[in-house]
Formats: C-alpha cells, sequence, structure tokens
C-alpha cells in the first residue's frame, strides 16, 4: 500500500495531531484515520502526564478485547519488558525485536493477540518516557499483512517528531488547565472582592464579590474595551497603579502590598499579592501575576493566620509564630502562651521567615500586618 507514504496521506494525519495537540479529545479522530489508512491493522496511543486526565485511544480492536486486556492480560504481556528498553524516538519493529516463533511460546499471544486479529507483526514508537509521563503508539498488524510492517514503520517514523510537539502542547495545556482550576478555587474562598490581574492590569479572573463591586462602580471598575481594573477615584487608582507594578516588580520576594481606599468612607482596605507565594501557578502563565482584594468593614481590620497558611504554605504552628511576633510578643512570651520551648518557637520563626522570604523581624510584621486577605 504505496498511499501509506504518500505526502497526502502523512498531511492528512499531521493535521490530526495536531488537533489532539490542543484537544486531547482528538486522539481518537487520529487513531481512526490512521487505523482507515490501514484496514484490517490496530492502531493505539497512550498517553499518560502527571496530574491530567490523558487516556490512550485505539481503533481496529474489539472493545471487549481492550477491556480484558487492562482487566487480566496487560501483565503478562512479554512486549512490556522490551518496550522499557527502546530508546526514546526511536521506531522499532516486531520482526526488529523478537526472532520468529518467540511469540508463538507466550501465553499472551495464544489467549489475547490471536482473538484480537492475530496481531503477529507490527511497529511502533516511544515519544516520551520519564517518571510522570509517556507517550506511546503502537501499530499492531495481523500476520497476513506482515509485508506493511515496513511501510508502517516507515510512517511512524515521519509522524513521531509530530507527535512529540503534539504531546508537549497536550502537557503544557493540562499544566495550564490545572493552574487554572486551582486559582479559581483559591480565588473563590477568598472572603472578600478578589481580582486576578496580570501584569499589564488585565482581569485574568474573579470571585463572585469581585465581579458584585466592580458591576457597582462604587470602587472599582473594569474597563470594556481592555478589560482592565482600576478604581473610580483617583487618589485610589493613582495607589493601585504604584503598589501593582512595585509587587510584580518584586514577585520574587515582595510580600503584600495594601492601601485604604480614599473613595470608600469606611476605608476599604486594599491588597496587592504578588503570586510569588504560589509561584506554581505563576510558573504556567507566560507573565506575573497579582491578586487584588478589597475588603471592608470589620473584614478589613482583620488579622488572617489562614491566609499565612494557604499562601505561604505555612503550617499551623509556624502561623502561630508568625501572628504572635506581628503583635508584639517576644519569643519568650511565646513559648510560654504555646507551652513549647524558645528553641521550638525561634525554629519555627525561622521557618515562616523562610517560606515568606523575610530575612528580618520586622519584614515579618509589615508583611503580616498587610496580609489582609483572608480565606474561607
Amino acid at each position: 500500500m504505496t498511499h501509506l507514504l504518500s505526502d497526502r496521506t502523512v498531511l492528512d494525519l499531521v493535521e490530526h495531531i495536531y488537533a489532539a495537540g490542543c484537544d486531547p479529545d482528538q486522539w481518537k479522530t487520529f487513531v481512526d484515520r490512521v487505523h482507515e489508512a490501514v484496514p484490517g491493522s490496530a492502531f493505539s496511543v497512550h498517553l499518560a502526564i502527571e496530574g491530567t486526565h490523558l487516556s490512550g485511544s485505539a481503533a481496529g480492536i474489539p472493545p471487549e478485547q481492550i477491556e480484558s486486556y487492562f482487566a487480566h492480560y496487560h501483565t503478562v504481556n512479554p512486549y512490556n519488558d522490551l518496550f522499557r528498553k527502546i530508546p526514546v524516538g526511536q521506531v522499532h519493529t516486531v520482526s526488529g525485536l523478537v526472532p520468529e516463533g518467540w511469540l508463538d511460546r507466550h501465553v499472551f499471544y495464544h489467549e489475547w493477540l490471536k482473538p484480537a486479529g492475530d496481531l503477529k507483526c507490527g511497529t511502533g514508537m516511544v515519544i516520551a518516557r520519564d517518571s510522570r509521563r509517556l507517550l506511546r503508539l503502537s501499530f499492531d498488524l495481523p500476520y497476513r499483512l506482515a509485508h506493511l510492517e515496513k511501510p508502517a514503520a516507515e510512517l511512524v517514523g515521519r509522524l513521531g517528531p509530530h507527535l512529540a510537539r503534539a504531546f508537549e502542547v497536550n502537557e503544557r495545556l493540562g499544566a495550564a488547565s490545572a493552574a487554572e482550576a486551582t486559582l479559581e478555587a483559591m480565588i473563590g474562598r477568598v472572603d472578600g472582592a478578589a481580582i486576578l490581574v496580570s501584569a499589564g492590569g488585565k482581569v485574568v479572573m474573579m470571585n463572585a464579590p469581585g465581579e458584585a463591586l466592580a458591576r457597582s462602580g462604587s470602587l472599582i471598575r473594569i474597563s470594556k474595551g481592555e478589560g482592565r481594573l482600576s478604581f473610580s477615584n483617583p487618589d485610589d487608582d493613582g495607589a493601585y497603579a504604584g503598589l501593582l507594578q512595585t509587587a510584580l516588580d518584586s514577585a520574587a520576594r515582595g510580600g503584600p502590598l495594601v492601601f485604604r481606599a480614599a473613595g470608600d468612607p469606611a476605608g476599604a482596605a486594599v491588597t496587592v499579592l504578588p503570586l510569588r507565594a504560589v509561584s506554581s501557578f505563576a510558573a504556567s502563565r507566560a507573565s506575573a501575576m497579582a491578586l487584588v482584594v478589597v475588603r471592608t468593614g470589620e473584614k478589613a481590620q482583620e488579622l488572617p493566620q489562614d491566609a499565612m497558611r494557604s499562601l505561604y504554605r505555612l503550617t499551623a504552628a509556624e502561623s502561630d509564630v508568625a501572628s504572635l511576633i506581628a503583635s508584639g510578643r517576644s519569643v519568650a512570651e511565646i513559648a510560654e502562651t504555646l507551652e513549647v520551648s524558645k528553641v521550638t518557637v525561634r525554629n519555627q520563626l525561622a521557618a515562616a521567615m523562610g517560606k515568606m522570604g523575610v530575612n528580618r523581624q520586622a519584614e515579618l510584621v509589615a508583611a503580616v500586618a498587610a496580609l489582609s486577605v483572608r480565606l474561607r
């Protein structure tokens, strides 16, 4: 079947590969297209990325056979040990891996491969393989189509680089989706109006109180064209712009920054928090971001320990010590209050300061005092 290697066939398959790179649900379409090119074959793609929900797809193998494979036969597949030794990116063929007659000695062939279509020949490639991810494709051929093993291997070789790039896109999009879901959950738990903004001041997402505050226009506004956050009061807007720039410039070290909104008679507390504290989120984004939280009334005066634990990954003991230090208590007084030794207090204080990125107790006090964000 010379059409296997035609430019038209390859281009069609490459188009489907990149569609699957953008949407993992499209891998099934790609697999089906390969199977259509070689009727009677079995083609499968197995994808696994730690922390995502990618899965495999197959065509040309009856569903009941696939079910029985994962239920009973995957542990006795004699190819497993061979596949682990094949270098990433290298096209392999069954005839090149094992001598003729080798497969006949295995139960796996007689009880699974033969009933599935006498899949004795084939080719494949491991696109990516490490401790947290795997992409492998297999082109299984019945013995009667053994003559197609070589052209199928050439096709796999031509598609391999495109598959690798598509898999990388899958991985990056998966990480970004997971980060976005985590950010949404975190912002949804903020007790107050919370708005996530990019380095350019554009709104990335808001919680429900943030949306309500923006609609009211009493303190903040979101421009219709560019989607930028601004404050209704000019003085507040100037203060916000300055703190946002400072927060983003110091994202590698700085803590939360706060000002009192002149446009609110009750003196709403506005906190600008660089996402340094949750750098795993920022790492999945193209630019730095900041969380803007507006809290009014009594909430603006609270000193939240749970925010420190959530944002700086402090233990309960570390956040207790940091809060007590910020309130003016000495190490000896804290030790007595918590009924622990002064050595323990100093160790917990040092751990808290390290996680918060401060070097002096004065910096710790300033960071805690500014942290008006409280998570529900």
